[in-house]
């Protein structure tokens, strides 16, 4: 059995370039169209609902897809896998272009989904290969800081593109994206897993897989905290550019700048997940996070029942959040996978799944109850907040436990 590679100083820093740009794939996916989803509703004649059904529709793929990349890369290996992965993903972008009806956009959305889900449950094994928890979540805390300037860019971007050439341009820029990362995946990724498991995909090492993965409680304890962090990061990406664009009334461009405030404060939260990690730990950086999100869904329902609809009442409180997120995430996806070497890519792949099909229920139940006001992702940010901290108080009794 072979060890991972060695990664030298300078070949590493391009390596973990490419892998926070696996990382970031998913996000712009869904935050460079986000201001044009009002205009896709208009181009096809649809409802809010229905064209909500191409984030949910992609949501939903990406759960499941998961859990096949995951099982395939401990069996094939991290790259082979990558690379059929994002030549799907290319396909399923330029349908998106082409599409001729929101049927088929949401179709061609679930294919790009598809081919998208490899790049960030296969970017976090690669870490998991490389490092232990503590280390491995710094080094995820630093790539998601960097990475999270995609959000912060895609939709003032996404508004521009619209204003100029139309909704079908973003994803024009996304097929573009999309090939630079393959390319890179081709020329810069090493191989890393050491541990290839022959039986990793047959039917019952799998369900073996997954149910000692289940029954852990360290493992679910840590999962929870990206899933229900990213429920509340979801809610409001469903619900923002309808409130913000019709209720408000700001501009495509306008709303992505002001989509760009609010994740900034994720990447507050993942820098300083970097710098404390390794001084702190993992738990106390997950129990941080958990504390933060639940005051900034909190300050959301408050300000969402005792003020009009505006930028300072919807943006500060999901800023205040997505802070918190940016602890839950990274740290939360690092704790799950750490116990688990040898299944690092199921650890990660289930713990991915979990969060978007948590994504998944909570975009639709957004969708179907909106009604141009913020309470609807308020309270969800405030539910997920409330998990966070009862996740990781669990967490901290579980430690204390196992603790001589």
């Amino acid at each position: 059995m072979t060890a991972g590679p060695a990664v030298d100083a300078r070949r590493g820093v391009v390596l973990y370039v490419l892998l926070t740009l696996l990382l970031a794939l998913q996000p712009a996916s869904t935050d460079l169209y986000l201001p044009s989803l009002p205009d896709i509703r208009a181009a096809f004649g649809v409802t809010t609902g229905t064209v909500q059904l191409t984030l949910s529709g992609f949501t939903a793929v990406f759960a499941v897809a998961s859990l096949v990349y995951g099982p395939l890369s401990d069996r094939y290996g991290r790259r082979p896998v990558l690379r059929a992965a994002l030549a799907l993903y290319a396909v399923g972008t330029l349908g998106c272009v082409l599409a001729q009806d929101v049927g088929q956009l949401v179709a061609f959305r679930m294919v790009q989904a598809a081919g998208a889900s490899a790049a960030p449950t296969l970017a976090r094994a690669v870490v998991r290969d490389l490092h232990d928890r503590d280390r491995g979540a710094s080094v995820l805390s630093y790539m998601t800081f960097a990475m999270t300037f995609v959000p912060i860019l895609a939709p003032p971007l996404g508004g521009v593109l619209v204003d100029l050439f139309g909704w079908r341009s973003a994803f024009v820029a996304l097929l573009a994206f999309g090939a630079v990362v393959l390319v890179g995946t081709w020329t810069v990724l090493p191989e890393t897993n050491a541990f290839r498991d022959p039986g990793a995909t047959r039917i019952a090492p799998l369900i073996a897989g997954y149910r000692s993965l289940l029954s852990s409680r360290t493992y679910l304890g840590y999962a929870l905290c990206p899933t229900v962090s990213y429920s509340g990061i979801f809610a409001y990406i469903s619900g923002s550019s309808f409130v913000l664009i019709e209720t408000v009334g700001l501009s495509p461009v306008e709303y992505g700048i002001a989509f760009g405030v609010t994740v900034s404060g994720y990447l507050l939260g993942t820098f300083l997940g970097g710098r404390f990690a390794t001084r702190i730990g993992t738990l106390a950086l997950v129990r941080t996070g958990a504390m933060l999100a639940f005051a900034g869904g909190a300050t959301a329902v408050a300000s969402a029942l005792t003020m009009p609809p505006s930028v300072v009442a919807i943006v500060l409180p999901i800023w205040l959040y997505n802070t918190g997120a940016g602890f839950l995430l990274p740290g939360g996806f690092a704790g799950c996978v750490a116990a688990f070497p040898r299944i690092a890519g199921t650890a990660s792949a289930l713990a991915v799944a979990m969060q978007l099909t948590a994504g998944t229920i909570v975009g639709l139940l957004v969708g179907a109850f909106h009604d141009g006001s913020a309470m609807p992702h308020s309270l969800a940010a405030l539910l997920a907040g409330t998990v966070g901290i009862l996740a990781t108080r669990g967490l901290l009794r579980r430690e204390r436990a196992v603790a001589p």
